[in-house]
């Protein structure tokens, strides 16, 4: 089987996190001896920034035995439609992922409900 993991899974190990290492480890733990491990280019990516060099990430990826794959367009495309769906269906509000409490962000400025991250871009989203 193919298991494909995220960079949060990693960084939790790599980057000792109390909250969560436990629960990464046993996720990766959870793969049999003839499972693949493999992740997308974009964990590549943001995996690297871990690492003092390329080398260092690539003896790191070839000693856990986790694999780069490829994803071709169509599968992207794919996986865009599915976000797609997913986004237009979930609640007005985030989850604490500590405690799970659910919470909605609204902008001092226009009023609306988002949700985003950092300097990007939000989904504003109607009070209905």
């Amino acid at each position: 089987m193919i298991k494909a993991i995220d960079t949060n899974i990693l960084l939790d190990i790599l980057i000792p996190n109390a909250n969560h290492v436990a629960s990464s480890l046993k996720c990766l733990m959870t793969a049999e001896p003839d499972d693949e491990i493999i992740i997308s280019s974009v964990v590549f990516a943001e995996l690297g920034s871990q690492f003092l060099s390329y080398d260092d990430l690539i003896v790191f990826l070839n000693d856990t035995g986790i694999k780069m794959d490829t994803i071709n367009k169509k599968a992207l495309f794919e996986a865009s439609v599915v976000w797609k769906s997913y986004t237009s269906k979930r609640r007005n509000a985030l989850n604490c992922s500590s405690c799970g409490n659910s919470q909605q962000i609204i902008c001092s400025s226009c009023g609306n409900i988002s949700i985003s991250g950092g300097n990007s871009p939000g989904f504003p989203l109607s009070r209905e």
